[in-house]
């Protein structure tokens, strides 16, 4: 095995472990509701720790991919993810869940930059788009620990041994990408010389990019955070019926990204991005009107086939930035997407709150609507890119019109 298929694997384990922590913790969250004795108000305002937690976490790794390298930087985030998703079985209220939930959005926001970067020093190696398929397997973890944790919910295993699980699960994962994580990196060095200030060069962009991300990863966490409880609530199901809300979102997501490459060098990223969220829109559409259990599976299923491709689409675009510090870059972009996946839902639980939990899906429908409007923000970072001299950017770019 040559050592960039080694990197590629590597890769790949490393956005299992958030996807299989993640799948695994969100289908507890209605008992961890239970068990931390929450509201629906009470369970979104705690969600906002989480994504506090996510943003310090995305700074920090930005700097330290930067210092120490992407590499050291998905590691510790991951050891971090796995051991902190146990924490919230220990609380008993809202007071004791909230820090122990920004210690766990603290992992998972350090990882994700790291491997983010990680997949963009891969994909510039093999010199043709791969993004998509990194979060196809981000994806696949996200439906591995549906199903995991909906096993766990039927055999009743106590709420801390099934987030233990979710943990020891992810470390597996952990062991196999530190045997291949690139180091960073001969690429970054070989970079067409740019100034110190290059950060300050596409302010515009970046914050755009991250707005864009914000709004789509907003759509992506409430799946994650309220579909099963959407399900429970609007329809009366069980919480081991209720996950499968999330687990089509998930297999509809994977199986979307496992072709999200090619359709991207066919079709290009702005039109991946602008049909993807209108696609998403209509998931949730349905799931807002829908009555029924099987077309409200259906509407989640819907949502991750059109949100599929477009995430991969706007951190691409991010880690092409003809900057020296590509860390701080995407992490600027991650942190504001992360804020949107981990403490957007909290708009959900509150609007929720008041009317319910299908009305306020509306707000991320809207959200999707409004990425069809902002989906020509990826073209002029493939265009920026492009003059450096680097055939692999020039390529990833090249089916947008």
């Amino acid at each position: 095995m040559n050592n960039l298929i080694r990197s590629r694997l590597a890769v790949v384990a490393a956005f299992m472990v958030p996807g299989v922590v993640l799948g695994m913790y969100v289908v507890n969250i209605p008992e961890l509701k239970e068990h931390a004795n929450l509201t629906p108000g009470s369970l979104g305002s705690v969600f906002v720790f989480g994504g506090v937690g996510a943003i310090v976490g995305n700074q920090l790794a930005g700097f330290a991919a930067d210092r120490f390298g992407s590499r050291v930087t998905t590691l510790v985030g991951a050891v971090l993810t796995c051991i902190a998703v146990t924490l919230p079985s220990l609380a008993l209220n809202p007071f004791e869940l909230a820090p122990l939930l920004f210690c766990f959005g603290l992992g998972v926001g350090a990882i994700d930059v790291g491997m983010n970067q990680q997949a963009v020093m891969v994909q510039r190696a093999y010199g043709r788009p791969i993004m998509a398929s990194f979060h196809a397997f981000y994806s696949l973890g996200g439906a591995l620990g549906a199903v995991l944790g909906a096993g766990i919910l039927l055999l009743r295993w106590p709420l801390l041994l099934s987030l233990a699980a979710a943990g020891a699960v992810g470390l597996v994962f952990t062991v196999v990408a530190a045997t291949g994580l690139r180091p960073d990196d001969q690429e970054e060095t070989e970079t067409p010389a740019e100034s110190s200030d290059a950060p300050k060069r596409f302010p515009k962009i970046v914050w755009l990019l991250g707005a864009t991300a914000l709004l789509l990863l907003l759509s992506e966490g409430v799946a994650n955070d309220w579909s099963a409880l959407q399900i429970k609530q609007r329809l009366g199901e069980p919480s081991a019926v209720a996950a499968f809300g999330y687990g089509a979102f998930a297999v509809a997501m994977t199986l979307a990204r496992l072709f999200g490459d090619r359709l991207a060098g066919r079709l290009g990223a702005v039109r991946i991005v602008r049909f993807g969220s209108l696609l998403g829109a209509i998931g949730l559409a349905t799931v807002v009107l829908s009555g029924n259990l099987v077309l409200t599976i259906v509407g989640w299923a819907v949502l991750g086939l059109g949100l599929s491709g477009c995430i991969p689409q706007i951190f691409t675009a991010a880690g092409n930035l003809p900057t020296t510090a590509r860390g701080v870059m995407m992490s600027r972009v991650v942190a504001l997407g992360y804020f949107g996946l981990l403490a957007g839902p909290a708009v959900i639980g509150w609007t929720s709150q008041a009317t319910t939990i299908s009305v306020a899906l509306v707000i991320p429908l809207a959200c999707c609507l409004a990425v069809v409007a902002l989906a020509g923000v990826v073209r002029p970072v493939a265009a920026a890119a492009s003059p450096q001299g680097s055939p692999q950017l020039a390529s990833l770019g090249a089916g947008d019109r």
